[in-house]
């Protein structure tokens, strides 16, 4: 059943909604580029109660790396259309590359720029 959400729940769930998956290094990278800063246990939490509630789906190999996907559930209550996709195993670590370069050439680099990712481009090309 779905809870009351604080802020930071929403902005953690809308990130991993803008990939296909994204790592907790990840996660936590991006709050320190946001100049904020969440505890390894504090997000730990966070993304086990997201996905007790079925809001994100929690894959890979506990030993090597765990990502963490959108699930349909949790795209409706951020507002994205379009289908939740779990991480394809071939495709693993181009696509950890791809959120990594992304993130540090978009926006640690070119702080003027903002990163769309092909997500959000196929969901503002099917809402016109």
């Amino acid at each position: 059943m779905v809870q009351d959400y604080v802020q930071r729940d929403m902005e953690i769930l809308s990130f991993i909604g803008r990939f296909s998956f994204v790592t907790r290094s990840q996660i936590e990278k991006e709050w320190q580029r946001r100049g904020t800063s969440i505890s390894e246990r504090t997000l730990r939490y966070r993304l086990s109660r997201l996905v007790e509630q079925e809001l994100i789906v929690r894959t890979g190999d506990y030993t090597y790396f765990r990502f963490y996907s959108i699930t349909d559930r949790g795209m409706g209550l951020i507002g994205l259309s379009g289908n939740a996709t779990l991480p394809k195993h071939n495709q693993i670590f181009h696509d950890m590359a791809v959120v990594d370069v992304a993130r540090q050439v978009m926006v640690e680099r070119y702080r003027t720029h903002e990163l769309v990712t092909e997500r959000e481009i196929r969901a503002a090309g099917t809402a016109s």
